[in-house]
C-alpha cells in the first residue's frame, strides 16, 4: 500500500530514499551507499519477525493474519537516531566519515603495508590519557586536549598525529597494544582476512559447506548460540528443482505420473534450460 507501492526497490534506491545514505560519507562529499546489500538482509529479518508475530496472533485468536511489509520501512527503522536528530534540530545530520558526533578521536588509521588499517575510538578522558602515553606524540600532550570538547574541535590535527604513529606499525599489533591498555581498537579486516579470523572460527561463525555445483566454500554460520539448541548442520543452497519432488509428491500428494507430466510440460524443471 502507499503512494510508492509500484516503485522498484533495488537496494541502492532504498538506501537513498531511507535517508541513511545521506548520513554515510565524508564532510563535503555526497551520499555513499553501503558496501553490502543491507536492505535485503534487514527486509528479510523484519519479515521473519512479522511472520513470528502473525503466527502468535493466529494461535491467540484462531484467525489468519495478513502481513503487509515494506522493505523501505524496514530500512528506515534502523535509522531512528537520525530521524530523531533531524526532527529535533530541523537540520539533516552531518556526514562525518568515520568520526563520532559525541567524542573524539575516532577514526580508521593507516598501518604498515598496502591498504592496512586500524580502527580506534576514544570515548573518555581516561582512555585519551592512555592513548597519549602509549603513542608518545608531543603534539598530543597539550593539557587542553584533556577535554572531549577540545578534541572534537581539533580532530584533524589529532588524526594526523595518530596516523603518523600507526603508519609504521602492524594493524593487528596496534589493536592488541591498545586493547590491552584499555583503548578500544581493532584491525580493519578484508573479507579474506575475516574468513580466517580465529575468533570467528572458534565460535563456528565461518563454516565450510559442500555444494554439488560450486564445490566446497566458506560461508557465515549462525550468529545465535543457545545453551540447549545447537545449530551444527549446514547445507548449501538447493540446486534448481532439488526439492520439487519432496514438495509436490510428499507434501502435496501429486502422483509420480502427475509429477512426470509437469516436468515434461516444462511447468517445473530440475536443470537450467538449454
Amino acid at each position: 500500500t502507499g503512494p510508492y507501492r509500484d516503485r522498484g526497490s533495488w537496494g541502492p534506491i532504498l538506501e537513498a530514499h531511507s535517508g541513511l545514505a545521506a548520513t554515510t560519507g565524508y564532510e563535503g562529499g555526497g551520499p555513499v551507499k553501503q558496501g553490502a546489500a543491507f536492505p535485503d538482509g534487514i527486509g528479510g529479518l523484519t519479515g521473519t519477525f512479522a511472520v513470528l508475530d502473525a503466527l502468535r496472533e493466529r494461535d491467540r485468536t484462531g484467525r489468519a493474519v495478513y502481513v503487509n511489509l515494506s522493505q523501505l520501512e524496514s530500512y528506515v527503522s534502523i535509522g531512528g537516531e537520525f530521524v530523531i536528530a533531524a526532527s529535533a534540530s530541523g537540520e539533516p545530520p552531518a556526514r562525518r566519515g568515520n568520526r563520532s558526533p559525541a567524542y573524539a578521536p575516532q577514526g580508521v588509521y593507516p598501518c604498515r603495508g598496502d591498504d592496512n588499517w586500524v580502527a580506534i575510538t576514544v570515548q573518555s578522558d581516561e582512555a585519551w590519557k592512555v592513548l597519549v602515553a602509549l603513542i608518545d606524540r608531543p603534539a598530543l600532550t597539550d593539557p587542553a586536549l584533556g577535554t572531549n570538547a577540545e578534541r572534537l574541535d581539533r580532530h584533524d590535527a589529532i588524526d594526523r598525529e595518530i596516523a603518523a604513529w600507526t603508519s609504521g606499525r602492524d594493524a593487528h599489533e596496534v589493536a592488541v597494544l591498545l586493547q590491552e591498555a584499555g583503548v578500544a581498537a581493532g584491525p580493519a579486516l578484508s573479507n579474506l582476512e575475516m574468513v580466517g579470523d580465529p575468533h570467528l572460527r572458534a565460535r563456528n561463525m565461518i563454516v565450510p559447506i559442500d555444494h554439488p555445483d560450486a564445490g566446497r566454500r566458506e560461508f557465515p554460520g549462525f550468529p545465535i548460540h543457545l545453551s540447549e539448541t545447537l545449530v551444527e548442520r549446514f547445507a548449501g543452497a538447493p540446486t534448481l528443482g532439488q526439492h520439487n519432488k519432496a514438495i509436490l509428491c510428499d507434501l502435496l500428494g501429486y502422483s509420480g505420473d502427475e509429477y512426470t507430466a509437469l516436468l515434461s510440460a516444462g511447468v517445473i524443471a530440475d536443470s537450467p534450460p538449454r
